[in-house]
């Protein structure tokens, strides 16, 4: 039986993340292609929940870089205009997104990853949590 790989994402994707089926455009798709702000963010928080969940290291850093992975698929240009928006949605969404890499440093911490948790607290800054 041959298994693609397209399907064999499908069933870790699954089995992994507890969300049920995989949509057809996936946002485990590979790294490089982008990912809306909402989207990331929901994919950054399903892969902290199932961190926080993990009972040894090494199931608990893979999953950190995975939602590391997430939110730096939000793009560029994405991320400056919500950033600079005054709108009081997209100040919301910045808000949860610094509070993502907030936890994501807390746990990366907890692990003793001060380096890697030093620039989630950056990027926590960048988003403008607490402003």
């Amino acid at each position: 039986m041959v298994i693609s790989a397209r399907s064999d994402e499908r069933y870790f994707a699954q089995r992994l993340c507890c969300i049920g089926p995989v949509p057809t455009v996936s946002p485990f798709s590979p790294w490089r292609s982008v990912l809306a702000p909402e989207t990331a963010l929901d994919l950054a928080n399903l892969h902290l929940e199932n961190a926080r969940k993990a009972t040894s290291p090494e199931l608990t850093l893979p999953l950190c870089n995975d939602a590391e992975t997430a939110l730096a698929r939000i793009r560029t240009s994405a991320k400056k205009t919500y950033v600079l928006s005054s709108r009081a949605e997209d100040r919301a969404l910045c808000n949860e997104i610094a509070t993502t890499y907030f936890e994501l440093g807390q746990l990366l911490e907890g692990l003793g990853r001060h380096t890697k948790a030093q620039a989630s607290y950056k990027n926590e800054q960048k988003w403008g949590y607490r402003t």
